[in-house]
């Protein structure tokens, strides 16, 4: 639970410092945020030419995992004292992963509830923003369902070290890419406008009247840094970041003991 909470507070850290500019952590969470970046890039790419690896992987872990919660998977200590300690570890180990498991819940009830929410909006129709003044015809399109790639939380536009792109798979991946079934077009450029600094409106088909639409004259609001992380990050990701040391609370941490020193 410690460790759980621990990973939460630096996965946090890190999280502001990569969106804030301003923060004295930005240039180091970059830094890191790329390394992790190039790192999964690297890992994808050797398993996926190599699926034999990721199996291996699997394995390991699977035995590692073994070793620390099922006390007959490693041999009994020769003294009562070493046993006593053997067994502790082990218990602890049992109690971290129940506790794993069972807040696992707790962000996925979170998102659920939050999709619901999208979903609710998504049938409102036409009514809720001709409601804001907003032009029937426009109204209209903005209630239609949203059909397009969905919000990245680190931007296409972001280059690895040596102006190296990111990978399409990690880049357009479930991980990164916000996009709520069902979500109507309204509901997805507002979280968009919302979480993307860089992002301010679109254009409207003929059919639809022409033009384009604004997310300032619309009334939508820009998120502040941590906001963007929480309304930005897919739940999936999310998912990962809080129920245990992913790898983004691990390289937050990383960043935050760089902080401390």
């Amino acid at each position: 639970m410690y460790r759980d909470a621990q990973a939460i507070k630096d996965g946090a850290v890190f999280a502001y410092d990569l969106v804030n500019s301003q923060s004295r952590g930005h240039d180091a969470a970059v830094a890191t945020g790329r390394r992790v970046l190039k790192d999964g890039a690297d890992y994808i790419t050797t398993r996926a030419a190599d699926p034999t690896l990721a199996l291996g992987d699997i394995k390991r872990a699977g035995a590692q995992m073994n070793r620390d919660v099922n006390p007959d998977a490693t041999p009994t200590a020769s003294t009562l004292k070493d046993e006593i300690a053997r067994r502790y570890g082990i218990g602890k180990n049992q109690g971290e992963l129940v506790y794993n498991v069972a807040s696992l819940a707790l962000p996925v009830a979170g998102e659920l509830k939050g999709a619901a929410q999208l979903g609710r909006f998504a049938k409102a129709g036409p009514a809720k923003y001709i409601a804001r003044g907003v032009d029937p015809k426009l109204a209209e399109y903005l209630a239609q369902p949203y059909e397009g790639m969905g919000s990245h939380f680190v931007p296409r536009r972001t280059r690895l070290p040596g102006d190296l792109p990111i990978p399409k798979k990690i880049l357009d991946s479930r991980f990164n890419v916000l996009k709520p079934k069902g979500v109507e077009r309204g509901a997805m450029y507002e979280r968009h406008f919302g979480v993307d600094d860089r992002y301010w409106g679109g254009k409207v088909p003929g059919e639809f009247g022409g033009g384009g639409w604004s997310g300032r004259q619309l009334g939508w609001k820009k998120y502040n840094p941590v906001e963007r992380v929480w309304y930005g990050v897919p739940g999936v990701t999310k998912v990962a970041v809080i129920s245990g040391p992913a790898s983004l609370g691990a390289a937050g941490g990383a960043t935050a003991d760089k902080r401390r020193r």
